[in-house]
């Protein structure tokens, strides 16, 4: 029964990692140039966070305060702030590393 739980548990993440994902990878695809991440995240990521608050906090309060849903909620928005941090991360070092490499100071070598 303790594995059905937890097999149970480890779907359920897996499904709102996915859609995690999905709805944060959505607003990189509408966008015109899906490449400046780091303008995406300066002009979404507030919205995005405050209504994922609100909806996350909407579902603690409405289920009456179960120790679960506070769990399972709060992981929730602690995932979609670290994809949000990846995602800006990784898009910061690959430009750091076309910056450095497109330097003009820099000599080509024969």
């Amino acid at each position: 029964m303790v594995a059905l739980a937890i097999f149970g548990f480890l779907f359920a993440c897996l499904i709102y990692f996915v859609v995690i994902r999905i709805s944060i990878s959505a607003i990189y695809w509408s966008l015109s140039d899906p490449k400046d991440k780091a303008w995406a995240f300066r002009i979404y990521f507030p919205y995005y966070i405050i209504i994922l608050f609100g909806i996350c906090i909407a579902f603690i309060i409405k289920s009456d305060l179960d120790p679960f849903a506070i769990l399972y909620f709060s992981m929730l928005y602690t995932t979609a702030l670290i994809v949000w941090n990846r995602d800006l991360k990784k898009d910061l070092k690959r430009k750091h590393t076309i910056k450095k490499y497109n330097n003009p100071d820099i000599k080509n070598l024969p």
